[in-house]
């Protein structure tokens, strides 16, 4: 009976708010599941190189660039293009690919994204494996504003990817490079030209 005195503004308002205590108790519950699982690998000497399950990856900013990596994984496993745009970073020379390429977009396509740097989100998040499980860090060096971490990230199916990722510190936090064969790949998904 009160749902039927209410607006459809108030309504709305109402399932946002559902929404977000929603996305909060989610949240709280990955970083339980994190914590314990932090917990479990220190009390077994394992936390040199502990995985992080995909189901406990969080939202951890940007304050150093593991940090920032799992910011990112978790942006593009769960389609968050907004938190990912400002979680990339550019060369100059992957930036001007970037523009270049949103240069190549229809007018509307533009003005529905917006900027390079969401198009590039967009793709990013599109691409990511939906079969992601698990990350771990194998290794980091920090030079000053810069930073290389070399991540594993495993597949549910067992396969691993090691890579080494760069780091950039801006302004605001540290963010993940684009490296050249993501932006080909991207490029390549755009285009349709290899």
């Amino acid at each position: 009976m009160l749902a039927s005195q209410l607006t459809s503004a108030q309504r709305e308002l109402l399932e946002r708010r559902q929404a977000e205590m929603a996305a909060l108790r989610l949240r709280l519950a990955a970083l339980q599941r994190r914590a314990d699982t932090e917990n479990t690998s220190e009390s077994e000497g394992k936390t040199a190189h502990a995985s992080v399950p995909a189901a406990a990856w969080i939202y951890a900013g940007r304050d150093n660039p593991r940090a920032a990596f799992e910011s990112v994984l978790w942006a593009a496993s769960r389609g968050e293009v907004d938190p990912l745009v400002g979680l990339l970073g550019y060369t100059p020379e992957m930036r001007a690919r970037a523009d270049a390429l949103f240069a190549q977009l229809p007018a509307p396509s533009q003005q529905e994204y917006g900027s390079p740097g969401k198009v590039i989100a967009t793709l990013l998040a599109g691409s990511f494996p939906k079969d992601a499980s698990s990350m771990t860090a194998l290794g980091e060096s920090d030079a000053g504003n810069g930073a290389a971490l070399l991540m594993r990230v495993e597949r549910s199916g067992g396969q691993a990817k090691s890579t080494l990722f760069q780091f950039h510190r801006a302004a605001d936090g540290w963010q993940l490079m684009v490296p050249p064969g993501v932006m080909a790949n991207l490029e390549k998904t755009l285009t349709g030209v290899p």
